[in-house]
């Protein structure tokens, strides 16, 4: 027998987490095409919601996954916390791109 719940949970993650190493990759290879450095990286990484959706989304998967109560709190902890750095990133690239 399939166990679907396990099949959902460890997709998330798997997806999270693909998502953003896809992120990683396409923010490096613009820092190389720009002749930048793992600095620019990191700073375009910093401010990209998407990443830190990605990490929300495979924080979640894990969180769900988890078989100990304390270990599903502090993933969905996680959880929260990347989604809130994700609001801030999206909230200031569009204060950014209004002009404030």
């Amino acid at each position: 027998m399939i166990d679907w719940w396990s099949v959902f949970t460890n997709s998330l993650w798997l997806v999270g987490l693909a998502a953003a190493l896809a992120i990683v990759s396409y923010s490096d290879w613009l820092a190389s095409a720009e002749g930048g450095s793992w600095r620019i990286t990191s700073r375009r990484l910093a401010h990209s919601s998407g990443f830190f959706l990605s990490l929300a989304l495979a924080a979640v998967g894990i969180g769900l996954g988890a078989d100990v109560w304390w270990e599903h709190r502090l993933w969905l902890l996680f959880a929260l916390g990347f989604g809130i750095l994700a609001l801030l990133a999206w909230s200031g690239r569009r204060k950014d791109q209004q002009g404030g």
